[in-house]
């Protein structure tokens, strides 16, 4: 009717939660997600290799020599591994099926998938002189973006990753994903 303004329906919920996590209402929710559910996880995370073997996580990597370092590990350290990586997986899993429920499912794999291309294009251009080695801690850092969930679970999951990445950074630096690789001498 002239005279009043116009009526829009109710603006729907937010559908996308994983972009960010939805602010702390109440000072108990901030200390809950940002001090225990991400801030211990990551100081665990931070410590995670110095309490296990030095050569558990040091040996996950691509390259032409890791496959040796695993053959090395025995059986104890190599069950280990498989352990940290089952929970590693199920913990990623959780994490893809809330993203897949927000809605943001197809973007992350875009994401993702431009990643992947990005290494493989420099990857097979720096062919001859240089060759892939990722490191550890960039495979924990690649997967911090699946913990950007609304739940206390992905602030833990990705508390736990980017405290692992760290560390490994902090304690091996900051290397290249294409060390020089001089060609074979015949």
């Amino acid at each position: 009717p002239p005279g009043h303004p116009p009526s829009f329906p109710p603006p729907s919920p937010r559908r996308n939660k994983h972009v960010l996590p939805a602010p702390a209402k109440t000072p108990r929710e901030l200390v809950t997600r940002n001090l225990v559910c991400f801030l211990v996880p990551m100081l665990l995370g931070c410590h995670l290799e110095s309490t296990l073997s030095d050569t558990v996580f040091s040996t996950v990597s691509l390259s032409p020599g890791a496959v040796d370092n695993f053959l090395r590990l025995g059986p104890a350290r190599t069950l280990l591994l498989l352990a940290l990586a089952a929970g590693g997986g199920y913990a990623a899993a959780i994490n893809v099926v809330a993203i897949a429920r927000a809605g943001g499912l197809a973007r992350l794999g875009v994401v993702y998938a431009a990643m992947v291309a990005c290494v493989v294009a420099v990857t097979l251009c720096l062919r001859g002189f240089h060759a892939l080695h990722v490191h550890h801690y960039i495979f924990f850092a690649a997967l911090a973006p699946l913990g950007a969930t609304d739940s206390h679970f992905g602030a833990a999951s990705q508390g736990l990753v980017l405290g692992i990445a760290m560390q490994g950074i902090a304690r091996y630096g900051p290397a290249t994903l294409w060390p020089y690789s001089p060609p074979p001498t015949f």
